[in-house]
């Protein structure tokens, strides 16, 4: 089997990189160190931790960076959009008058601060567009000559079929666009799990297996951020933060080490309190960031992938447990760098929980990882999609509280003259717009109408409701590639059903860019899904798929290993077609096909 085109390298891949036939053949069972070795040296897990910490500790500026930006943008997609970063480049949310320190000095915030929220539409509706339909994904054989190739390539779209059954595609579909547009980067992880209790085999005995695949952003996922491809990398660190009663739970053999509040090793506090925050402020609330006691309670884990390339440092002989220490070929003491080799062979897959090692197994992360980005450039640091709309979206929010403060504060008033007990008796109304005000005793013989004035509504100009309108519509329109046409709004300069449809497609031409990416990743998740499957050895050996008209399809597990395949997105696919569109061009060919003889024959006999 071969790895699927995405990230693919431009240069000759290095020794530590697996080949096409022999990655992937490893399997998770008990070795001399434990299951999933638990028990390895302590020699070797120093080593793995170092090697994670050195990732860690990588690139900080720049990574401080983007994780702010991806926050920044979580942020405005919440609502939450009046947002300031403090002289610590950290987030402080606005408080109507108040003050607070910015780079500057001390600031103060409006009165007016209200957030009209724009910024989450426009982002759905790329959303809603890119996941209409799943793209569809092509198994090819490598060798179309060979019986095997062909067997294996039918068994993978057997298990596609599979995994759609058992996981919310759509959903991750989502996933992966709404990190493009916040983050700019989206990082898949594929794997199998055991079912929940409801999906598990009870006739058997035992549990079942499925696969499933997680979507992971800026904020949760950090790469070599200099680095142009995935084959380049010497590392991906995967952070999530489960309860500790859950956490010790799962990993009794460390439980007594486990300890509330934990990060992992040395991962930098404000990475995780951005992820976090994010969380904790996903309800809406306003006025700080005030996380404290709410998250004593978790615990950080990261799944990190190395390439043997991260331990070439480590020439220093290894001693196992016993004190000895094992002779390689030319008599030499066996080193650390060699023995992690020869351990993992194709790479090391780490579980990392608070500060404690928890196991590894041999896993090369071109196995299980893909990554995407919103836009052709170079680095894993690249612009995301709604990174132009904050601009917009802070200009609409100060246009709509400029209107609201005018409308506020210029409500008319009545002006009116009478005698003081009367005056005395109006005043007690309760204060509103067109209240009335004592002017004076009119002079005899005086018209009433010349001594009562009531004040002008206060009008904004016509020029500034065309630039809220600009703002609202044409602008980001424009930037993001979101017509009308796209989410179903009249359009004034058009009014035929071609216009709207030739609008659509310029559209969906731009949206295109994305959409690629988007079925890059599944194409790599659904070869992913087979690679899982062929190295989980608790995985079922067989999976029944219900197919059309009744008629159920058995996939051997035997069947993905037997030959090499690939997997690419179905260029005849295209972009997603909504449903709509789909009966309209059906209806188009039949009625151009209603003359035919033969169409009718057709007709006749469905």
């Amino acid at each position: 089997m071969t790895p699927s085109a995405l990230d693919q390298p431009s240069d000759t891949l290095d020794a530590t990189t697996p080949t096409d036939e022999d990655a992937y053949e490893s399997g998770q069972e008990q070795g001399p160190y434990g299951v999933n070795n638990r028990d390895l040296p302590e020699a070797l897990k120093n080593a793995i931790l170092a090697a994670i910490k050195d990732g860690q500790q990588q690139e900080k500026y720049v990574r401080r960076q983007e994780i702010l930006q991806d926050a920044n943008h979580r942020f405005y997609d919440m609502g939450i959009q009046h947002i300031y970063q403090g002289k610590d480049n950290c987030w402080i949310q606005a408080a109507p008058g108040g003050t607070y320190f910015g780079p500057n000095g001390q600031e103060s915030f409006g009165e007016y601060i209200d957030d009209y929220n724009i910024f989450t539409p426009f982002a759905l509706i790329q959303q809603a567009k890119l996941s209409e339909n799943m793209p569809g994904i092509d198994f090819q054989p490598v060798d179309p000559n060979d019986s095997d190739d062909i067997e294996a390539a039918n068994a993978a779209e057997g298990m596609r079929h599979d995994f759609d059954r058992n996981n919310d595609v759509k959903k991750i579909q989502q996933e992966k666009m709404y990190h493009l547009q916040m983050g700019g980067r989206a990082v898949q992880w594929t794997r199998t799990v055991d079912c929940d209790d409801k999906f598990s085999d009870t006739k058997a005995g035992q549990r079942k297996k499925q696969t499933i695949s997680t979507v992971y952003g800026c904020i949760e996922a950090k790469v070599p951020i200099f680095a142009n491809n995935q084959r380049d990398f010497w590392y991906v660190i995967v952070y999530d933060d489960p309860d500790i009663k859950t956490a010790k739970t799962n990993y009794p053999w460390i439980s007594d080490k486990l300890r509330a509040g934990q990060v992992c090793l040395e991962e930098n506090a404000y990475e995780r309190t951005a992820r976090l925050g994010v969380i904790q402020v996903s309800q809406g609330s306003r006025y700080g960031f005030r996380i404290g006691d709410s998250i004593a309670h978790l615990i950080t884990r990261a799944n990190c992938w190395l390439r043997l390339s991260a331990f070439e440092s480590m020439k220093e002989a290894f001693v196992d447990p016993d004190g000895g220490q094992e002779q390689g070929p030319d008599e030499d003491p066996i080193t650390i760098r060699d023995k992690i080799a020869q351990t993992f062979p194709h790479g090391v897959h780490a579980c990392v929980v608070g500060d404690q090692y928890a196991e590894s197994w041999d896993q090369s992360m071109d196995s299980c990882i893909s990554v995407g980005h919103a836009y052709i450039g170079k680095g894993q640091s690249r612009m995301p999609i709604m990174k132009s709309m904050v601009i917009v979206q802070d200009r609409f929010n100060s246009s709509m509280n400029y209107s609201a403060e005018t409308y506020d504060y210029g409500a008319p008033s009545n002006w009116v003259s009478c005698d003081p007990e009367e005056f005395a008796s109006i005043r007690k109304q309760k204060s509103q717009p067109w209240a009335w005000r004592n002017m004076k005793q009119l002079p005899a013989g005086a018209k009433i109408q010349d001594y009562i004035y009531k004040e002008e509504s206060p009008e904004l100009p016509s020029s500034f409701q065309e630039y809220i309108q600009f703002l609202v519509g044409a602008l980001p329109q424009f930037q993001l590639a979101v017509p009308p046409s796209i989410w179903g709004q009249a359009m004034q300069d058009q009014k035929t059903a071609s216009g709207y449809q030739l609008a659509s497609q310029q559209a969906t031409g731009i949206l295109g860019v994305y959409w690629t990416v988007l079925t890059a990743m599944s194409a790599d998740m659904y070869y992913h899904n087979c690679l899982a499957i062929i190295n989980d050895p608790d995985y079922p050996d067989q999976v029944t798929v219900p197919g059309q008209g009744g008629q159920n399809v058995t996939v051997q597990k035997e069947s993905l290993s037997k030959g090499n395949f690939r997997a690419f997105p179905d260029t005849d696919s295209g972009f997603p077609e909504t449903t709509a569109a789909k009966r309209a061009t059906l209806e188009h060919a039949g009625t151009a096909l209603a003359g035919s003889p033969l169409a009718a024959q057709l007709y006749g006999s469905p």
